[in-house]
């Protein structure tokens, strides 16, 4: 059995459906967006060290994971920030 926490980022206390996704913004350690620029998926669950596989098939490793910077980020949908940077180890 697989529980999912989710945490609100906004002021309203709502609930995704189920089969929701999530949306994360893709930065890279300079603070450039990355390409591509969204990460679209169905997990809140992500850790810093985590290699994501992207639907380029690129992999990135999350440097850090970010909360949206104000209420508008959050208001548009957008759950969080990750930093990332290529996947040296593939």
């Amino acid at each position: 059995m697989r529980v999912t926490i989710h945490a609100f980022t906004s002021s309203d206390d709502w609930q995704r459906p189920l089969g929701a996704a999530f949306y994360y913004f893709l930065v890279n350690v300079n603070g450039r967006p990355h390409d591509p620029a969204v990460l679209t998926t169905d997990s809140a669950d992500h850790r810093v060290g985590e290699v994501i596989v992207l639907g380029d098939g690129s992999r990135v490793r999350v440097q850090a994971i970010e909360q949206p910077a104000d209420d508008e980020s959050a208001g548009r949908g957008l759950d969080g920030v990750l930093v990332v940077e290529p996947d040296a180890h593939h």
